[in-house]
């Protein structure tokens, strides 16, 4: 993955990661429209059962369960 931060202790038990999302596809329109092209969007993702994150392979929980 690109830009991503994995980080233990976020959440009890499991770890997060941390990546860009873009501003547009997460709906920021509105900090769009104040902000320009200056607003970063971050998306925190957490791993299925086995410890993978969306992107790698065997990657077993659906996408709709990471909405942006």
């Amino acid at each position: 993955m690109i830009n991503a931060l994995t980080l233990d202790g976020l959440f009890r038990g499991f770890p997060a990661r941390i990546i860009r999302a873009d501003p547009e596809d997460a709906q920021m329109n509105m900090a769009l429209r104040f902000f320009g092209d200056e607003v970063t969007a971050l998306q925190v993702l957490w791993p299925d059962p086995e410890g993978r994150f969306p992107g790698e392979p065997g990657f077993t929980l659906t996408q709709p369960t990471f909405p942006v």
